[in-house]
């Protein structure tokens, strides 16, 4: 099954030269979906710092950079379905309807991650962006039974970033082992994951949340659902967060945070978070710091 007017060709964003900040916009044959897939056109798609990282080779931790300039990124995207491959009549979809596709583009369902529900970390996983084409374009190939339905009533344009912003921060939350409604509950530092955080947590999940950001941020802040702000630009270098682990401790009775979800990509922020964590605390990584991994400092035995 598919729709009318499918392009023989279709324009896409790729990484022109990988590892240098350096884009293309170039023409593409369509392609035909095999069994299992379908065919979307893209309608939005957001802009991740994690597709800085992958263009620029950020990331040691990963097997290999990305090597073809084919690829393309883009991780978190709405679309339309155009085309229902064979085999797809078991997943969650009708042509014409809207879809969402993840960071995860496919998972396969049968390795000891996946059994355990840990698709995230599956042996033969497939990721937006790397290991198989981004979003950054105007059609995409993907796994039926992967993508997300997209409900009536929720605009494109919002829903695009809660595909990896939004499932980030709420898998956060369901690891971080607060209790909703205790001082303190989320304490989260700044970047684009901050804001949803704050806004699932504090007014999603009833968390009483701590943000963390710069002077500049503060109105943003609290109206995203933080009870207390801390101006984490007033840290001296040198002092190795001090003055934002007293602020932190100040603002929760002297007993620190109960949870800590970095949303920022620094390992000076992962440092920091020790110092303000309540006892039996937990620290929750959102961020991915790029370059070598770093040790995270004051990580000795109480």
């Amino acid at each position: 099954m598919a729709v009318s007017n499918i392009l023989d060709l279709h324009k896409t964003l790729v990484y022109d030269r990988p590892g240098n900040l350096s884009t293309k916009v170039v023409e593409l044959p369509t392609p035909e979906s095999v069994p299992g897939e379908i065919l979307v056109r893209i309608e939005h798609s957001g802009v991740c710092h994690s597709d800085l990282s992958l263009q620029l080779d950020a990331w040691s931790f990963l097997l290999e950079p990305i090597k073809a300039a084919q690829v393309g990124g883009g991780h978190e995207d709405v679309g339309v379905v155009a085309k229902i491959g064979p085999s797809c009549q078991h997943a969650n979809i009708v042509l014409g309807g809207r879809v969402g596709i993840k960071w995860i583009a496919s998972a396969c369902g049968n390795c000891a991650s996946c059994l355990s529900r840990a698709n995230r970390i599956c042996e033969k996983q497939k990721v937006s962006g790397y290991s198989c084409p981004g979003t950054f374009q105007e059609y995409l190939v993907t796994t039926a039974n992967y993508v997300t339905p997209i409900p009536d009533g929720l605009d494109s344009a919002i829903a695009a970033p809660l595909l990896y912003g939004g499932i980030t921060v709420y898998s956060a939350f369901k690891k971080c082992r607060a209790q909703p409604g205790g001082l303190g509950s989320g304490s989260w530092s700044r970047g684009g994951l901050g804001h949803l955080a704050l806004q699932l947590g504090g007014w999603g999940m009833c968390f009483r949340m701590i943000g963390l950001d710069m002077e500049s941020k503060e109105d943003l802040i609290k109206v995203c659902g933080a009870e207390t702000f801390v101006d984490d630009s007033r840290c001296s270098p040198g002092d190795d967060g001090q003055t934002i682990t007293q602020e932190v401790l100040t603002a929760t009775g002297g007993k620190g945070a109960s949870a800590v979800v970095v949303c920022t990509a620094s390992n000076d922020t992962y440092t920091q978070t020790l110092g303000y964590l309540k006892f039996n605390g937990t620290v929750v990584c959102g961020g991915v710091p790029g370059g070598n991994p770093t040790v995270i400092g004051y990580t000795y035995p109480h």
